[in-house]
């Protein structure tokens, strides 16, 4: 899988002090429907490759609770449309990559379906489902965070992982502080460290990460925190931040359905460097989620795109996007009875 393409880094097996139901304490009040998604996403993270030097590890602290507030004048398309087989799918922009691929292979597979694809800011897209200005058949939420934001407005008729996802460590270019582990982010030469907000799930898990691995109290004072998850890249690039904790999959991004991935010194990664993945064991494990909206016009337009991507084929893209491909399972793509 892509994973190969990240920096060779010693397996650690370090692990919170904590068990995992303690560890994800501060999702648990957030309800039970993500817990059969988190369980199948777990299984498959296990065997990812981690930061070494796990410090000492303690209880997660409360985390605030998921409140997705950011603004924006960005439109998502209104309605689907009345055309058979048209699929109109809100794609955050930094999975346009793997839904463009995911869309050639329907050609042959499914040649009656017109994909359809309204791509922008992750957070955009969410606030307008959210807000109910907006409608889509399928939706590629990132993360149970952007989940639960559309189930407590009840958005949502169904949820389906088709892939994991993970954090990253980015550092600038030539990695001038000799970033090595999330644990050097509390050294006294890193001066600011850039998280998103916990009202996206590359937030929320990165603060539970700092914390279970003992470097809050450290970090949190020269945190920086972008209005938008896209914007973290861009806060190391310019100097605002030594390091950045990213979505796995934003270094080889793309934000137009069709383009080839980003590789080793195109785009972001001739000033930007990747220090490896952070311990999954540090933070709630997240996916991927095709969303079908309450409103969805073509639902079993969105059953079969779902499909599509827990086949063999799609999973094969997830991972060639760096994406953690789940077990491909025929069964997983049905609706429940």
């Amino acid at each position: 899988m892509a994973s190969g393409r990240r920096p060779t880094l010693t397996q650690s097996f370090c692990r919170p002090s904590t068990s995992r139901a303690s560890a994800a304490q501060p999702s648990t009040r957030r309800g039970n429907t993500m817990r059969t998604t988190l369980l199948a996403v777990a299984l498959t993270l296990a065997g990812v490759l981690v930061l070494t030097g796990c410090p000492g590890q303690r209880a997660p602290e409360e985390l605030a609770s998921p409140d997705p507030t950011l603004p924006s004048e960005q439109p998502i398309a209104e309605g689907s449309g009345e055309g058979l087989g048209r699929v109109l799918t809100a794609v955050p922009c930094g999975v346009a990559g793997p839904y463009g691929d995911i869309c050639e292979i329907m050609k042959t597979t499914d040649p009656a379906i017109d994909m359809q694809a309204d791509v922008a800011n992750t957070m955009v897209l969410n606030r307008k489902l959210v807000d109910g200005k907006g409608s889509c058949d399928a939706y590629l939420a990132m993360g149970n965070v952007e989940v639960e934001a559309l189930e407590k407005v009840g958005k949502v008729a169904r949820a389906v992982p088709v892939a994991g996802m993970g954090l990253g460590l980015i550092v600038a270019k030539g990695n001038p502080l000799g970033i090595k582990s999330i644990a050097d982010l509390a050294n006294d030469n890193v001066k600011a460290v850039a998280i998103a907000r916990p009202n996206s799930s590359v937030g929320f898990c990165a603060e539970q990460a700092l914390k279970n691995a003992g470097v809050w109290s450290a970090v949190e004072a020269k945190l920086a925190r972008p209005d938008a998850p896209s914007e973290l890249k861009s806060f190391v690039m310019k100097g605002k931040a030594d390091a950045a904790i990213i979505y796995n999959t934003c270094l080889v991004e793309v934000h137009t359905p069709g383009q080839q991935r980003q590789e080793e010194g195109q785009g972001v990664s001739t000033k930007l460097q990747d220090v490896g993945l952070i311990d999954q064991q540090l933070y709630e494990p997240f996916s991927l989620q095709v969303v079908v909206p309450t409103d969805a016009q073509n639902p079993a337009g969105a059953e079969a795109f779902i499909r599509a991507c827990l086949s063999e084929a799609g999973q094969k893209i997830f991972a060639d996007w760096s994406y953690i491909p789940l077990k491909p399972d025929a069964e997983a793509g049905k609706p429940e009875a």
